[in-house]
């Protein structure tokens, strides 16, 4: 869109801003305060890049703003461009305006805007910080693809060696126990020990989920105590011969 615009304002066709509804009405559609802005970095980078884009080409900074405020799909984002346009439109510096958002615009972007309003080169700084925060997020990336695969082999191996703990080493234990094998090497004992300590957790963890899956039945009428258990209430229940008399 930046572009479009861009080529437009060479061509020498007229550049509107679209219109903007009234403060008032939207502040009217907020029933729970203004919407929080929900945007990332590459958000940031890509409104950074079509601004320096629109300034290169010519477009003041104030027409510019509210071409991105108009065009911004999050409400809450939305919201944070309006705020910094009347700033502006009411006389302050346009990294003053940044400022009184630091959640979306950290310091290190104020400064380099206020540098950038200093030395006339606003254009040139923010395609600058475009670049800048570009790079940040193929860094991001890559890191996370890099961390893609070790975090599955993990994952892959220690449940290869989980099965195997849980069901093949049993198997080898009963057998050492009919062969008679009395003295066993240590890393043998070790990992029987642990073969049972396991199969002891999941046991027990197995038996507590029934456990409380039942009382939750109980609780909510579903299931019903039948057998030892059930106690005195069982007793107390007519049957079906007695109720037929």
């Amino acid at each position: 869109m930046a572009a479009a615009i861009a080529r437009d304002l060479r061509l020498g066709k007229a550049v509107r801003a679209p219109a903007k509804a009234a403060p008032q009405a939207v502040r009217k559609s907020w029933l729970f305060g203004p919407p929080r802005p929900r945007v990332k970095t590459k958000d940031i980078a890509v409104l950074t890049r079509q601004l320096a884009t629109m300034i290169s080409s010519g477009i003041p900074l104030l027409e510019s703003m509210e071409i991105l405020e108009e065009q911004a799909s999050d409400a809450g984002f939305k919201v944070v461009l309006d705020k910094v346009i009347e700033r502006v439109r009411a006389g302050s510096d346009f990294s003053t305006a940044l400022s009184e958002h630091p959640r979306l615009f950290s310091k290190i972007y104020v400064n380099m805007i206020r540098a950038g309003e200093s030395s006339g080169q606003l254009d040139v700084i923010l395609g600058r910080l475009a670049d800048y925060m570009e790079s940040v997020e193929e860094l991001k990336r890559e890191i996370k693809a890099a961390m893609t695969d070790p975090v599955i082999s993990l994952v892959l191996i220690l449940s290869i060696t989980a099965g195997l703990l849980v069901g093949i080493v049993p198997e080898f234990q009963a057998i050492f126990e009919q062969l008679g094998a009395k003295s066993l090497p240590p890393p043998t004992v070790i990992l029987l020990a642990i073969s049972n300590g396991l199969r002891d957790l999941l046991n027990a963890c197995q038996r507590r989920s029934l456990d409380h899956a039942r009382r939750r039945d109980v609780r909510t009428g579903r299931g019903r105590v039948s057998g030892p258990s059930a106690g005195p209430a069982a007793a107390m229940e007519p049957r079906a011969d007695d109720q037929g008399r």
